[in-house]
């Protein structure tokens, strides 16, 4: 009796009721008119109570005149249900027991709640409060990651490695060739308030730079490099119809096993392509690890070879490898450098202070860093290279057969395996994922002796210029002192002469 005294005492006071309690599960009020709100206090109870102010149609002669409504949930088992000009409504499913109706059809009061919520300030705020607190989750993650630069084309070095103009037609063949011009250095505070803030959002790449929001759209970023717009593909859109992934890697590296997790970078028999591959997944991708060949860099790497009249979006691919490095949990991250490049966009109007600490490592893919990948070895007995395939030697390059890595017109009748026979390519260990130590200490060891040669030579040659400079220092003070010894022999001769001419000396006045 005392939770059903205590439900009564929960009611409002200036209603005219007259309460029926029939179960624990159950109460009766009737009254004339009931107020549009209920008391604070039944709201505070564990399950959601409503009274709803709705007049109902009239009721036959031979029952109540009154409107009698239910308050609670649905009658006990044990009692019999209520008559006919009773109301009862189940406030978990809110349907009437007796009519078929409901007071309010369910998807009216799904969108009368969504559209309420939406448009009314607590619900933006809300919003706002949960992607802000998304962002911190994020930023606190990508503070603990290492960071370095992005490695981006060198000319020189691919020129003396005679491989430039074929990246260049490569890079041509999807509109993606001013691409090798880009440079730029990164730093930490822009790469990270950049990456915790970025989503995409209709085609718009959404980011905060300098605590100010910006937004780039991808036909925006492609026009970066002038890359085409019209007629374009995703990375999420469908391949072309006449694109076989495994064929293709059979074509261009000879190797018949074909693992899609375990595709290496170091397999890819032609110069021309193993170095476009690097710049896709130092540029592109922004990945410390290349020595793999992921699903969407052999595709391009198909596109570059088949050219079609649709080709791959440059925005679109480079804000999907973005958005996988801003919600990646761990690895290094390699974007700064692009990141840096996106801020200095005309449109945002952003100005990079002078004072920043850049970050560490190397900016260019040049010939030092290809030959840490094992792309390539100094050749023993002259003055060329030889390109590497795995760990077995393909071709042996020097200034005079260079002709030999030029791609073909058009690019697909290009032979890309150098009619290289590997005979024991189950035996090969790749470069870049050395299995045992030894293979490590041996990369390590020529990592070291490369170092320290390169090291040598320069130090070589700063010797010999000093040296050149103290002999030829030497040489004038020589010349200095010849001339000097000249001139006091002259100076002795013309004196002794001078002597000889005024005779004995004249005699002494007297005093």
């Amino acid at each position: 009796m005392s939770q059903y005294l205590h439900l009564q005492n929960c009611l409002p006071c200036s209603l005219n009721t007259s309460a029926t309690l029939t179960s624990p599960h159950l109460f009766l009020l009737s009254h004339d008119s009931l107020q549009p709100q209920p008391h604070p206090s039944i709201r505070r109870r564990s399950y959601r109570t409503t009274v709803f102010n709705r007049r109902l149609p009239p009721e036959p002669a031979t029952h109540h005149s009154r409107t009698t409504a239910v308050v609670g949930h649905l009658y006990h088992p044990s009692t019999s249900p209520p008559s006919t000009s009773e109301v009862v409504v189940d406030m978990r499913t809110k349907k009437r027991h007796g009519e078929t109706a409901s007071p309010l059809p369910p998807a009216k009061r799904a969108n009368k709640k969504s559209s309420s919520h939406a448009s009314s300030p607590r619900g933006k705020n809300e919003k706002e409060k949960s992607q802000t607190l998304k962002e911190k989750e994020k930023l606190a993650i990508l503070k603990e990651r290492d960071l370095c630069n992005t490695k981006f084309a060198h000319e020189e070095s691919l020129k003396d490695l005679g491989v430039l103009e074929g990246v260049k037609t490569l890079f041509d063949n999807i509109g993606w060739v001013k691409l090798l011009e880009w440079f730029d250095v990164g730093y930490a505070p822009t790469t990270v308030e950049f990456l915790s803030s970025l989503y995409l959002e209709e085609e718009e790449l959404h980011f905060h730079l300098f605590k100010k929001a910006c937004v780039l759209s991808t036909n925006t970023i492609c026009r970066m490099i002038d890359a085409p717009t019209a007629e374009t593909f995703g990375p999420n859109d469908p391949t072309h119809v006449d694109y076989q992934a495994k064929a293709f890697w059979r074509s261009i590296t000879k190797e018949e096993k074909y693992d899609t997790g375990r595709l290496k970078a170091t397999h890819i028999i032609h110069p021309v392509l193993r170095v476009t591959h690097r710049l896709l997944s130092n540029i592109i991708d922004s990945r410390h690890d290349t020595g793999n060949v992921t699903q969407q860099e052999l595709y391009l790497l198909w596109c570059m070879i088949h050219p079609q009249s649709s080709r791959p979006n440059f925005g679109k691919y480079l804000c999907h490898k973005l958005l996988q490095v801003s919600n990646a949990t761990k690895g290094k991250i390699c974007c700064g450098s692009v990141i840096t490049i996106l801020g200095r966009h005309k449109s945002l109007n952003l100005r990079f202070p002078q004072n920043m600490g850049e970050l560490k490592g190397y900016q260019y893919l040049d010939m030092v860093q290809l030959a840490k990948m094992k792309l390539f070895e100094l050749s023993e007995r002259g003055p060329g290279i030889r390109w590497l395939k795995g760990t077995r030697r393909t071709v042996y390059i020097t200034e005079s057969n260079q002709d030999i890595l030029s791609l073909e017109s058009p690019v697909e009748e290009t032979n890309w395996t150098l009619d290289f026979e590997d005979i024991d390519s189950e035996a090969d260990v790749d470069s870049e994922d050395a299995d045992t130590g030894d293979d490590a200490q041996d990369q390590n060891e020529y990592m070291a002796r490369f170092n320290t040669v390169d090291t040598e030579l320069t130090s070589l040659r700063a010797e010999v210029v000093h040296l050149r400079g103290e002999l030829t220092d030497q040489r004038a003070m020589l010349r200095l002192m010849y001339a000097h010894q000249r001139e006091m022999g002259r100076t002795t001769v013309s004196l002794r002469d001078h002597i000889e001419r005024l005779g004995s000396p004249p005699p002494t006045p007297p005093l």
